[in-house]
């Protein structure tokens, strides 16, 4: 029986009933599907953080960096079109 056929058939609150035993898919896809979505939320950070180096963590509060215009010689203010 195809899907059309059955929501004709369910008119009422018999539609939200659980489907039935046979038309429910195999737990072990289900298994598969939470298994692939820790390695995605888990595995992805880690793989990233192991190919790229995280940056550093400052330990002091460095006040005197100079300003992003003094950095290659230009004067502030100009813009950057290099």
């Amino acid at each position: 029986m195809s899907r059309a056929a059955q929501r004709a058939q369910a008119a009422g609150p018999e539609r939200f009933r659980s489907p039935a035993r046979s038309t429910r898919p195999p737990v072990w896809k289900s298994l598969l599907a939470a298994l692939l979505l820790i390695l995605v939320i888990i595995g992805l950070p880690v793989l990233l953080l192991a190919t790229v180096e995280p940056s550093p963590i400052p330990t002091e509060l460095g006040l005197d960096t100079p300003h992003p215009g003094d950095l290659r010689g230009r004067p502030p203010g100009r813009p950057h079109l290099e």
